[in-house]
């Protein structure tokens, strides 16, 4: 049984390795037409990167939350 693991899964490498060589025949000329013209974007130095967006969560954000869960438990036992 052991033996037999072993072929399938060797015949299981070499069938995977030879799809991964493969082209899929209508996805290049799709990317190529989706691509052309395109030029790659400029390269930044780190001083002129955007700012990050402000974080979402604040202090208040546990208290909205447990505020809205309220809400919404009575809304759900309103419904029953």
């Amino acid at each position: 049984m052991t033996r037999l693991l072993k072929c399938h899964s060797g015949l299981l490498a070499v069938l995977a390795s030879l799809a991964s060589c493969g082209q899929i025949p209508g996805l290049d000329a799709a990317l190529e037409e989706r691509n052309a013209g395109t030029e790659y974007p400029d390269i930044l130095p780190a001083s002129e990167l955007p700012t990050p967006a402000p974080p979402r969560l604040t202090e208040t954000t546990e208290a909205e939350l447990e505020a809205r869960r309220a809400r919404l438990e009575r809304r759900a036992a309103a419904l029953q």
